[in-house]
């Protein structure tokens, strides 16, 4: 359960995390270490939030939702 706030958690089976290579510069190790984490999390299918939390986000964060 990764806690939010006071008064809402998400439970982790609710996300999803990947690493990967980074890209940019990364002195010595860079291209052979997994150094970037994405995490995916279903906005508008997640039972932890109700409708107000969810249209807050897509509102705050329209560049950071994909359709997906």
């Amino acid at each position: 359960m990764i806690r939010i706030n006071d008064t809402l958690s998400i439970p982790e089976n609710e996300l999803e995390f990947r690493a990967s290579r980074a890209s940019g510069p990364g002195g010595q190790h860079v291209n052979k270490v997994s150094s970037r984490v994405v995490l995916r999390f279903d906005v508008r299918r997640s039972p932890s939030l109700d409708p107000a939390q969810k249209r807050r986000i897509e509102r705050k964060l329209p560049t950071r939702i994909t359709r997906e």
